[in-house]
């Protein structure tokens, strides 16, 4: 596939396209969930939601998303 033939949604991963899976509409870096640029703010907000404290925080996000 050549790079202009994708979803200019999927373009930012060109060069780690071999380690991306798909399921279910969702695209995975390995266990990875990737979330969309548009979508960062809103899921760092939610995962903040947890009151787990800043350091578990970031371990609950990298553990999760990419």
């Amino acid at each position: 596939m050549h790079r202009k033939a994708l979803k200019p949604i999927l373009t930012p991963y060109w060069n780690i396209g071999n380690e991306l899976s798909e399921a279910n509409d969702l695209l995975f870096k390995g266990r990875h969930l990737i979330i969309p640029k548009n979508m960062q703010s809103t899921t760092l907000a939610l995962i903040h939601e947890s009151h787990l404290g800043t350091e578990r925080c970031k371990a609950r996000a990298r553990a999760i998303v990419y």
